[in-house]
């Protein structure tokens, strides 16, 4: 049975159903008169996907409750969009998994830029640097002072990215 895709979506959502969850974990949808989902309800009803149940005393007056039949609940099962593809595997999945304990950047053997701030007369400036792995005290990369923390993070990723191009090249 065709019904409207709208329809579709309305049954999906009183069964629970998604592209990612495909296990109905309920089964139903409160709606009244001049309810935006009323018409797809009713297109429903008409085919025999839901039907009207019961509506407990603490829902409001003029509140209807509909459940899918069986039949809808087929309906919506076979005719589900396709599972979401899976993405492959990260290593943020790996850190996260993993007993590591500290930071996702220490787990990468990334080290972390610290931000370095100077006043000049009312003016603040930012200059972000990364210290040298086996050089106590000196810095391997470092940008430009800049006036926001956003332009001295521009400035330090073109400092790492001349870094990088001259430590591959030799």
């Amino acid at each position: 049975m065709k019904i409207s895709d709208g329809a579709n979506h309305v049954l999906n959502h009183m069964l629970g159903l998604t592209g990612s969850s495909r296990v109905s974990y309920r089964n139903h949808f409160v709606a009244g008169e001049g309810h935006h989902d009323m018409p797809q309800l009713e297109e429903l009803e008409h085919v025999g996907f839901v039907k009207r149940g019961i509506t407990p005393k603490f829902c409001g007056q003029g509140d209807i409750v509909f459940y899918a039949t069986q039949a809808g609940q087929i309906h919506a099962i076979e005719n589900l969009p396709p599972e979401p593809l899976k993405s492959a595997r990260t290593r943020y999945d790996d850190y996260i998994e993993s007993d590591f304990g500290g930071s996702f950047h220490e787990y990468l053997s990334i080290r972390k830029p610290q931000i370095e701030i100077r006043r000049n007369r009312s003016d603040i400036e930012y200059r972000m640097f990364r210290m040298a792995r086996h050089s106590y005290g000196n810095r391997d990369v470092e940008g430009e002072w800049a006036s926001t923390k956003k332009e001295a993070k521009v400035s330090y990723k073109n400092a790492l990215r001349i870094f990088r191009e001259r430590s591959n090249a030799s």
